[in-house]
């Protein structure tokens, strides 16, 4: 029902006012799309996912970090900042028929597919700890927890899914 996600890049982007056009405009070159316009909605290019948090900042997630890399040369420091942030964040994949009632019974948001559908994110808490979740697909949630608390959301999950008889890949 739930396991770790490997092979991802993760960074937080900012941009800065009054530059954000010059700051939008390095992004598009680098990802190959503009950013998304509706705060936690996500924008997928290849293998880059942009995911809007607030007006000026993104997060911005990748299966390789070469556009990142190159993003981040091409940045000037007065347009923007971009801050990795892979090392110190875990992916918990939690999929299937039970997903959204596991994640239901400690999330506080409403999951029903008509509030939060594929493709909507939030930051929010499950067991006593903030987390960015990610709804990829009708079955599919993706958690991402910073690894200081990661052992901690895993007991959680592996406790909650007992009683749907499933237990952790």
């Amino acid at each position: 029902m739930f396991s770790e996600i490997r092979g991802w890049h993760l960074a937080h982007l900012t941009a800065f006012s009054p530059r954000q056009e010059e700051f939008r405009h390095c992004l598009a070159q680098a990802v190959g799309i503009d950013p998304p316009a509706a705060l936690y909605r996500g924008r997928t290019y290849g293998t880059s996912r942009l995911i809007r948090l607030t007006a000026d900042q993104y997060w911005w997630l990748a299966t390789e970090d070469a556009a990142m890399r190159r993003f981040a040369d091409q940045l000037a420091p007065e347009a923007g900042a971009l801050t990795r942030l892979s090392a110190g964040r875990m992916c918990l994949r939690v999929e299937g028929a039970h997903a959204r009632d596991l994640l239901a019974k400690g999330i506080a948001i409403d999951l029903h597919p008509a509030q939060f559908a594929v493709g909507h994110s939030a930051q929010t808490g499950l067991h006593h700890t903030g987390i960015f979740l990610e709804r990829i697909a009708e079955d599919t949630y993706d958690l991402f927890v910073q690894r200081t608390f990661a052992a901690s959301i895993k007991e959680w999950l592996t406790d909650a899914s007992l009683s749907y008889g499933v237990t952790a890949t």
